[in-house]
C-alpha cells in the first residue's frame, strides 16, 4: 500500500478541517440541545400550570362541599347512625373524599366514613376553628405515606350553641394522578408557605444505559445547563397560597428527550455538512501536500532553483509550445569556483551559490526558467527572446554577479530555432559557447553567433 505523507501546509489544512468539523458539529449539537431543552421546559410549564389549576379547582370544590355538608340539619342534630348513613350516601357519589368525619365541638367522633377513619390525624387547632378552612396533612399508614388536603367547616351558630365540625380528606396523590393520567416521568411536589414539601408523584428515573453514546458522552456538559430547564413551578392562590413544583430527572430527560435527537435522521443529516466540509479540506490537504512534494522534487536542495531533471523536461515542453518563436538559453559557470572552495571551504561555497541564485532570479522575468545545471553551473531559459536580447540579459547578469557576489561568471548563449532545432542542440550550442568563454580568459558573454564568427 502506498504511504500518504502530508506536508506542513497539508497537515495544517487537515488539522484545521478537523477543528472546523468539531466546531461545526458542536454548534449544531448545541442548537439542537438548546431547542429540546426549551421544548422540554415549555412542556413542563404547561404540565405544572395544568396541575396547579386542577388542584386549585379540587380544593375549592371540596371546601364548598364540606361547607354544604356542615349546614345539613341531619349532620348537626342527628344521631350517630343517621349521620353515618348520610355520610355513606355522600361518599358513594363523591369520589373526591378519601374520608368524611363529623366531630362534636369537644372533639369526640360522631360518625366517620369509612369507619376506620382518620380521626386521630385531625390537628387540635382544627377543633377550635369556625368557618371553612383547608390545611395540608401527612398520614403514615401500612400502605405508605399519604398526603391529604384536610378541609373542615363549622357553621356559625346564631343561638350560641356549639356546632358540629365536618372534615373531609382529599387524597392529593389521587387528585394529581387524575390531573395527569397515565405513566408520568416527572417528580411533582406541593410546597407550603411554611416550607413543607409533599411529594405527590415521584417515579423512578430511567437508567442512562438506554441512552445513545453521544448522549452519554455529552452528559457532563448538558447536565449543568439542563438544571434550570428541568425544574418549574406554578402557584395555587386559593384556598391557600401553595406552590406546585415539577421537575424531570436528568436521566429521564436523557433517555426520553435527547435519545430521539441523536438517533434521528435530522441530526445525522445535519452532521453530514461539517463532515463534507472536513472531507473537502482533507482532499485539499492531500492535494496540496502532493503538489508540495512535487515542487520539492523539482527544486535544488541548496539554492531553491529548479534542478537539472526538471530543467530538461521543462525545456522540451517550452520548445514544443513555442510554435517556432525564439527561445534562448544561457549556460552560466562561476569562474575559479574550485579555488574558492579550496580556499574558504564548502560552506562558504554554498553561501556563494545561494547568492548567485538570488542574483539570477532578480535579473530575469517571472516567465523565465532558472535552474542549477550542476555544481557551479546554472541555466536560464528565456522564452520569446532572440539571441541579441538574450546576450543583453547575459551581460546584465554578469555585471550583477560581479557587483553583488564579488565573483566573475562566464556565460554561453544560444537560441532556438535560429541556431538549434532541438533541446539537445540548444544545450550543446550554448555549452560550446560557454566553453569558449572560459577559454577566452573568462568573465565574458559569448553567443553561438560570436563563436561561429570567431
Amino acid at each position: 500500500m502506498k504511504r500518504i505523507s502530508l506536508s506542513k501546509p497539508g497537515l495544517f489544512l487537515l488539522i484545521l478541517g478537523l477543528f472546523s468539523y468539531l466546531f461545526c458539529s458542536s454548534l449544531l449539537i448545541r442548537e439542537e440541545i438548546r431547542d429540546i431543552l426549551q421544548q422540554t421546559k415549555l412542556q413542563l410549564e404547561n404540565k405544572s400550570k395544568h396541575m396547579a389549576t386542577h388542584l386549585e379547582e379540587k380544593l375549592k370544590e371540596i371546601c364548598v362541599r364540606v361547607e354544604l355538608i356542615a349546614l345539613n340539619p341531619v349532620i348537626q342534630k342527628g344521631g350517630s347512625r343517621e349521620v353515618a348513613a348520610l355520610l355513606e350516601q355522600i361518599a358513594n357519589v363523591d369520589v373526591l373524599c378519601a374520608a368524611l368525619l363529623v366531630l362534636e365541638a369537644d372533639g369526640s367522633l360522631v360518625a366517620a366514613v369509612p369507619v376506620e377513619s382518620y380521626a386521630n390525624y385531625v390537628p387540635q387547632e382544627t377543633l377550635v376553628c369556625e368557618g371553612t378552612d383547608c390545611k395540608l396533612t401527612q398520614i403514615q399508614t401500612a400502605a405508605g405515606t399519604g398526603y391529604y388536603a384536610l378541609s373542615h367547616s363549622t357553621p356559625l351558630s346564631n343561638s350560641g350553641d356549639q356546632c358540629r365540625l365536618v372534615i373531609a380528606f382529599l387524597d392529593l396523590k389521587q387528585a394529581a394522578g387524575l390531573a395527569l393520567p397515565g405513566s408520568q416521568p416527572d417528580h411533582i411536589a406541593l410546597l407550603t408557605q411554611a416550607g413543607e414539601e409533599m411529594v405527590l408523584l415521584s417515579p423512578k428515573a430511567e437508567t442512562g444505559s438506554a441512552a445513545s453514546f453521544p448522549a452519554r458522552l455529552l452528559a457532563p456538559f448538558i447536565k449543568r445547563k439542563a438544571v434550570s430547564f428541568l425544574e418549574v413551578s406554578s402557584v395555587i392562590t386559593e384556598p391557600k397560597e401553595w406552590v406546585v413544583s415539577l421537575s424531570r430527572p436528568y436521566e429521564t430527560f436523557q433517555v426520553q428527550n435527547l435519545q430521539p435527537i441523536f438517533a434521528g435522521f435530522k441530526f445525522n443529516l445535519l452532521l453530514i455538512f461539517p463532515l463534507l466540509f472536513l472531507a473537502v479540506l482533507t482532499i485539499l490537504a492531500v492535494n496540496r501536500s502532493r503538489l508540495s512534494f512535487q515542487e520539492q522534487a523539482r527544486r535544488d536542495g541548496l539554492t531553491g532553483l529548479y534542478n537539472h531533471r526538471f530543467f530538461q523536461e521543462r525545456l522540451r515542453d517550452i520548445l514544443k509550445g513555442s510554435h517556432n518563436d525564439p527561445v534562448s538559453l544561457l549556460m552560466l559557470d562561476l569562474d575559479n569556483f574550485k579555488c574558492f572552495n579550496d580556499a574558504y571551504g564548502h560552506q562558504a561555497g554554498d553561501r556563494k551559490l545561494k547568492k548567485v541564485a538570488a542574483v539570477l532570479l532578480a535579473n530575469v522575468r517571472s516567465t523565465d526558467l532558472v535552474a542549477r545545471y550542476g555544481g557551479e553551473e546554472f541555466a536560464v531559459v528565456l522564452p520569446g527572446l532572440n539571441l541579441k536580447e538574450a546576450v543583453q540579459i547575459g551581460e546584465r547578469i554578469k555585471e550583477s554577479v560581479k557587483t553583488r557576489c564579488g565573483n566573475t561568471i562566464s556565460i554561453g548563449v544560444s537560441s532556438f530555432p535560429q541556431y538549434a532545432f532541438s533541446a539537445e542542440e540548444l544545450i550543446q550550442t550554448a555549452d560550446d559557447a560557454l566553453y569558449q568563454a572560459k577559454e577566452l580568459s573568462k568573465d565574458r558573454v559569448i553567443s553561438v553567433k560570436n563563436q561561429k564568427d570567431s
